[in-house]
């Protein structure tokens, strides 16, 4: 009996040799195949990553080449002219392709300020609403679609930006601008919206200007996409009778710190003309209209749509190919409108 017990015990102890020997048989290919599939996959996860970086380092140098351009530092070259450089590892070809270009591109940040003071009239009110409304739909066109945004602020001794800058498309997104727009009342009493405020007493053509500027950093504001910043107007509609003593001059530097190309049209048959030219970006003769009637004012809006179109028909046309240190390459062009 003990030696039959000690010949099992044996027999058992083959077998569980064997399970091990079997167990190490298939376990030292498969953890061989998972090193080797850990290895082929920490190689691609660095491939992927270089890449990546590659493409950010190409995307980052050609924006880089953009800002250049529109600072005009390739200005003197002639068209067809290359001007290559270095730049964090990436080398970098600037091309003047063209001075002209037929295609019509139209891109604006668009900044519509209304005064509701109370001296504007209910009458007056009423003309400044159907202007703004029909500015909106003026740029509410298909090949406009998420190119022009629309701001809106209002003011009177304070300024308040009752809608941020928002798509003027064909998707019926330029609805709130409209909502805004017909809910104004005269005097700056509180709005629809309990979060506009009351806005201060009297005209501040400062504030006006001020809170208009204020738009571009708001929503769409301040774009850069495509490479190249997207022009920035204002329509200042007022009756033009700043009642907080600011002088011209105070009126004119803030213009000026909107950063933008101000239309000042002057509402009313008192309208002070001093104050429209000195809110007006120069020239007046193409940025300053005093109107006596809403026939006039459509005139001049059309007008000005007119020229946001021209401005961004024609321009210079460079490209950019920007190859990173691993050879990824960003191809991209750069549209500048004329001064």
């Amino acid at each position: 009996m003990k030696k039959l017990y000690q010949e099992l015990l044996h027999r058992q102890e083959g077998v569980a040799m064997l399970i091990v020997l079997g167990f190490m048989a298939l376990s030292v290919p498969m953890i061989t195949g998972l090193l080797s599939l850990a290895g082929t996959i920490s190689k691609d996860s660095q491939t992927k990553t270089a890449i990546l970086q590659g493409q950010y380092s190409a995307q980052g140098c050609t924006q880089q080449a953009a800002y250049r351009i529109n600072s005009g530092d390739f200005d003197s070259l002639n068209v067809g002219e290359s001007s290559n450089y270095n730049f964090d590892g990436c080398t970098i070809a600037v091309t003047k392709a063209s001075v002209s270009l037929a295609q019509q591109v139209a891109y604006a940040d668009l900044a519509i300020v209304l005064d509701v003071s109370g001296s504007v009239s209910s009458s007056e009110l009423a003309d400044l609403k159907n202007a703004a409304n029909i500015i909106v739909d003026r740029f509410n066109l298909e090949n406009t679609d998420g190119r022009v945004a629309i701001g809106v602020t209002r003011f009177r001794g304070s300024s308040q930006v009752m809608q941020v800058m928002t798509d003027v498309d064909v998707h019926g997104t330029s609805e709130p601008l409209h909502t805004v727009i017909n809910d104004l009342v005269q005097g700056g009493e509180e709005q629809f919206d309990p979060y506009f405020p009351e806005l201060d007493s009297g005209t501040n053509i400062v504030a006006g200007l001020q809170g208009g500027g204020a738009t571009y950093a708001t929503g769409l504001g301040d774009r850069v996409d495509p490479p190249y910043p997207v022009p920035n107007l204002m329509v200042f509609i007022t009756d033009g009778d700043d009642t907080w003593s600011n002088s011209y001059t105070a009126i004119e530097n803030a213009s000026l710190a909107t950063n933008a190309e101000v239309f000042a049209i002057g509402v009313g048959s008192e309208v002070d003309m001093n104050t429209i030219n000195a809110i007006a970006t120069d020239p007046n003769v193409d940025h300053a209209f005093p109107i006596a009637d809403f026939a006039g004012l459509l005139t001049i809006i059309d007008g000005i749509v007119e020229a946001v179109y021209n401005a961004s028909t024609f321009g210079t046309l460079f490209t950019i190919e920007s190859t990173s240190s691993n050879g990824v390459v960003s191809e991209s062009q750069v549209v500048i409108p004329p001064p």
